[in-house]
């Protein structure tokens, strides 16, 4: 969904609470941000440290690992 999209984003290498998503996606009609980021959270994609919270989704795959020997 839309909205999830635009609070992993918002999330992404900065943990944040809940006020600053609110301030953030304020202006989306009905949005509620302790219910999107728990929704987020139920599926693993949301970290929680105390009131802050974190994407865990990566934006593309990770590089390969070498090997060097």
């Amino acid at each position: 969904d839309l909205v999830g999209r635009e609070v992993l984003t918002y999330l992404d290498g900065k943990a944040r609470d809940l006020r600053d998503v609110a301030r953030k996606l304020g202006h989306i009609s009905g949005f509620d941000p302790a219910r999107e980021v728990a929704a987020l959270q139920a599926k693993g994609l949301v970290f929680q440290e105390g009131e802050r919270y974190l994407n865990l989704v990566l934006a593309k795959e990770p590089p390969r690992m070498t090997r060097h020997e």
